[in-house]
């Protein structure tokens, strides 16, 4: 946001304003290391890029505020439609989806910080598994876009889409929000997760889910699995609970990976919690630093627990990091233990927004 432009008034919804805040006006459209050398010397002093940093993190915080606020209608429309479909206490995403040795899974090609094709997949193998039993296949029979009160991928998907009635082709919030599902699809089949099956438009429009390892150039179809297979169970709770729409796509790809570990390794997550670092991280779970920096918002949603090191600081940095590699010590990994399924059963809105509210100053 530039300097010149006042910060948004968040005292409506209760969070402090930037004139309430400790380092004055937020400045969160120019990086520190894009600052001119004049004002590079008026940040001279000691903390002065640490404290811009932070300002920036906070701001962050108070837009996405901002944004699930705007998203409340329409979380609670999907989720009318979510709560429609046959009841099933868990569902069910197999690992391949998650986790690959030869690194670079699914989940890692698909996800990107602002869409929804995760969203979007993930609703799918809940819509598929809510229809059929195990070991059938599994086709789509939603259309892509229908009335509000009829269920359609554009209704079930979540997203901030605007109406833009400026264009030279003007665009409904409800048609931006529907190319925005139809690119989705299409980047599932390019990364061999759905495949397809007629027109992209919307009245013709169907799709079939393939195999969650996303075999590039195959078409192995999906078959819903049996209840007894080894794979993460989801709660029914993750759904109709809004957790699936407030959590960004960074936040469900490390929970999943915590809670995939946790089933894989349960007696170990019971006594001390399981971690995921070195090779399993970078390469089988493609968890960049971006991702895996957000078990702090987790935590504070109360849907994983850090465990408590004294060898760390509260935001999980080491005490001393630097002395004791150059000493040549080992710095233990950071352990987690997921939550039990009872943390998913309350209102994703109000735990994400009681934590958000948490991190800010």
């Amino acid at each position: 946001m530039p300097a010149d432009v006042p910060h948004p008034d968040l005292r409506k919804h209760g969070l402090p304003n930037s004139a309430d805040r400790p380092f004055g006006p937020h400045v969160v459209s120019t990086p520190y290391d894009s600052l001119s050398r004049s004002e590079r010397r008026g940040c001279a002093a000691k903390g002065s890029q640490k404290r811009f940093q932070v300002s920036r993190v906070h701001d962050r915080y108070a837009a996405r505020l901002q944004q699930i606020e705007s998203l409340r209608t329409q979380i609670e429309l999907a989720v009318g439609h979510i709560q429609s479909f046959r009841s099933k206490l868990l569902f069910t995403v197999r690992g391949e989806f998650l986790h690959s040795i030869s690194g670079n899974p699914p989940i890692a090609r698909i996800s990107a910080p602002r869409g929804v094709n995760v969203q979007l997949y993930l609703l799918l193998l809940m819509e598929a598994q809510s229809r059929s039993q195990g070991g059938q296949p599994a086709s789509s029979q939603l259309p892509l876009v229908a009335g509000p009160r009829d269920v359609s991928w554009t209704n079930l998907v979540v997203s901030p889409a605007k109406a833009n009635l400026n264009a030279a082709v003007r665009i409904s919030e409800q048609g931006n929000r529907a190319r925005q599902v139809r690119s989705a699809f299409i980047r599932l089949e390019q990364e061999g997760l759905v495949r397809i099956e007629s027109g992209r438009r919307r009245s013709t429009f169907r799709a079939s889910l393939l195999h969650e390892s996303g075999m590039k150039g195959t078409t192995h179809p999906y078959i819903i699995p049996y209840p007894f297979e080894s794979a993460l169970h989801l709660p029914r709770s993750f759904y109709t609970q809004g957790w699936i729409y407030l959590l960004t796509p960074s936040e469900i790809r490390m929970y999943m990976a915590l809670r995939h570990l946790s089933q894989r390794l349960p007696l170990k997550h019971a006594e001390e919690g399981v971690y995921c670092a070195g090779f399993e991280r970078v390469n089988a779970y493609a968890i960049s630093r971006d991702v895996y920096e957000s078990h702090l918002t987790l935590s504070k949603f109360g849907l994983i627990q850090n465990m408590d090191n004294p060898l760390r600081h509260r935001d999980g940095k080491y005490v001393r990091a630097q002395e004791k590699l150059a000493a040549g010590k080992a710095l233990p990994a950071h352990r987690f233990k997921v939550c039990p399924d009872t943390a998913l059963f309350d209102p994703a809105f109000q735990r994400v927004r009681r934590g958000l509210k948490s991190l800010l100053p």
